[in-house]
């Protein structure tokens, strides 16, 4: 039977080895978990910026929208004079505007189906409200 050359070390030597080899093999595993975790940490940080702009987008469509409910009232209660119903007509567009843009982005930026389904119901409601709007402000003009 052969002998190989590790089994002529003493057994103090083939501790220490095989320990420094488990450390290096432990140290490259941890390195290696390392780079995997930071990997995920960047994947998921992203995955929450991305949520994030998207509820600060229907946020602020949220508010542009009560800001156009607010102006469709400063047309029915200050909206006596030419000047200032030419004003408040303008600015209620404006947000009309606004809301219909912001919805159209959140709709092309949105991943999930059935949450681009909501947004696009909520401007097909919101379109049809402006109708009604239009209709009612003839009764001004």
């Amino acid at each position: 039977m052969a002998k190989n050359r590790f089994s002529s070390f003493p057994i103090a030597a083939k501790i220490v080895l095989v320990t420094a080899v488990s450390g290096v093999m432990a140290i490259l595993v941890v390195a290696a978990a390392l780079v995997g975790l930071r990997t995920t940490a960047g994947d998921y940080r992203s995955l929450l910026e991305r949520d994030r702009l998207l509820v600060d987008t229907a946020r602020r469509m949220q508010v542009v929208f009560k800001i156009q409910v607010q102006e469709w009232k400063n047309v029915l209660l200050r909206g006596r004079d030419d000047g200032d119903l030419t004003k408040y007509k303008g600015a209620f567009f404006e947000r009309e505007n606004e809301v219909a843009a912001l919805a159209e982005s959140l709709t092309a930026e949105v991943g999930d189906p059935a949450i681009a389904a909501a947004i696009h119901r909520f401007s097909g409601n919101h379109a049809e409200l402006g109708v009604r709007y239009r209709g009612a402000m003839e009764l001004f003009e």
